[in-house]
């Protein structure tokens, strides 16, 4: 076998299995955040997003921290908020995962609250994470003329969200 052709057969088993993986981990996912939900007192109708948007979520922060560690120019804070968000998120997810297994039941009033604030948590992250993703991989649409010249940390939503973090 060629180079070439050990390298493309190399590349399409990591990228199938990496898809298969992905979809079983999906589903898995789904199924406990769904049930989840079901304790928390969805209703079913609409129990079924819960575990998407928790799961997109997931994948944006994923998304956002690989890609802001391949930009050409240091990103600083930046890198380091998606890789605490993307820590954290899956952190949660496995106590919540851990937490939906032990409690079959019912859950208390607490852990309701705590399932019914994930869906407006999860839109606020993906607003700012969104703003922060643009504004460090795409300066100019911010109104940073200059680019060459400054870093992406001098942008005005780095800058905002790295005076917040700080």
């Amino acid at each position: 076998m060629n180079p070439w052709t050990e390298r493309l057969c190399v590349n399409r088993v990591a990228v199938v299995s990496a898809s298969v993986l992905i979809a079983v981990a999906a589903v898995a996912s789904f199924t406990f955040g769904h049930h989840l939900a079901r304790l928390a007192g969805t209703p079913s109708i609409l129990a079924w997003l819960w575990p998407i948007v928790v799961g997109l979520t997931v994948f944006q922060i994923a998304y956002c921290y690989v890609m802001v560690g391949t930009l050409p120019y240091r990103t600083g804070i930046i890198r380091l908020y998606f890789g605490v968000l993307l820590v954290s998120g899956v952190a949660a997810s496995i106590v919540g995962n851990a937490f939906n297994i032990t409690n079959t039941v019912e859950l208390a009033l607490a852990a309701k609250a705590i399932v019914g604030a994930i869906p407006p948590l999860c839109l606020l992250l993906v607003v700012l994470n969104t703003s922060i993703f643009f504004s460090a991989t795409k300066p100019w649409l911010h109104g940073v003329a200059d680019f060459p010249r400054r870093t992406a940390a001098e942008t005005p939503v780095v800058d905002a969200a790295g005076r917040l973090l700080s």
